[in-house]
């Protein structure tokens, strides 16, 4: 009998709006993520550090990110891993036309201004949303 083994799909962690704090109970939430995306509002640089320091980080500029630091960030990135594809950006209220420069289809969305929404390829157009935030509690 051969067995195969799966590959192990990544951990991704998905935290947004910490406004220059990142509570400990957030980073115990992150801990084990092999990735790491902050949806906006990061508030300083020193919040990518703390996270950097529990994993690699993809950061998208918020409505309140400003200064030097913040326009590094971009306003929407497409994270790939294990074939699926994240769409990252922090206000979904947003013209659809500045959303995505690359065309991308993606399995998953994620938005910092709201909660973590989810479409698929089978209902794009159809989000089931619910939250999945380490920073900020769902209602």
């Amino acid at each position: 009998m051969i067995a195969y083994a799966r590959p192990a799909m990544p951990r991704i962690g998905v935290i947004s709006d910490t406004h220059g704090l990142v509570r400990p109970e957030a980073l115990r939430a992150l801990a084990g993520a092999d990735l790491i995306v902050h949806a906006g509002d990061v508030g300083t640089p020193e919040v990518l550090e703390a996270l950097r320091a529990v994993a690699p980080v993809v950061a998208v500029r918020g409505n309140n990110d400003r200064g030097r630091w913040a326009r590094a960030l971009a306003e929407t990135e497409v994270v790939e891993r294990s074939g699926r594809s994240l769409y990252v950006l922090h206000d979904p209220a947003r013209p659809a036309s500045t959303r995505s420069s690359r065309g991308t289809r993606t399995s998953r969305a994620s938005s910092g201004a709201t909660a973590f929404s989810i479409s698929t390829p089978e209902a794009p157009d159809r989000a089931a949303s619910g939250c999945r935030s380490a920073s900020r509690a769902c209602g």
